[in-house]
């Protein structure tokens, strides 16, 4: 919604990275990198495309921003979801 109001680039490339980051923590509790947020197989069904749509949405942001230190951290986690390697989860709060 936020991206559909065409904000300033800066901001935009910070909502992708935002965005990229809810999935790519989808993917890595799919993976099992936190298991005290419970059964890695509840979140395995929405792996494929939390990892494409992250990819998606850090690609976009990087399009945008390549330089800060949001865009050096997201190019981190699309580096390890392309290599098949679980991120580095930010966001963790299921349930809460």
């Amino acid at each position: 919604m936020l991206l559909s109001k065409k904000p300033d680039a800066a901001t935009a490339a910070q909502i992708h990275f935002i965005i990229g980051d809810a999935n790519a923590t989808i993917f890595a509790l799919a993976g099992g990198t936190e298991p005290d947020y419970g059964d890695p197989s509840e979140y395995q069904p929405e792996a494929p495309a939390a990892r494409h749509n992250g990819l998606e949405h850090y690609r976009a942001g990087l399009a945008i921003d390549g330089t800060s230190d949001n865009a050096k951290l997201a190019w981190l986690q699309a580096w390890k979801i392309s290599a098949g390697l679980l991120p580095v989860t930010r966001w963790a709060y299921v349930n809460d």
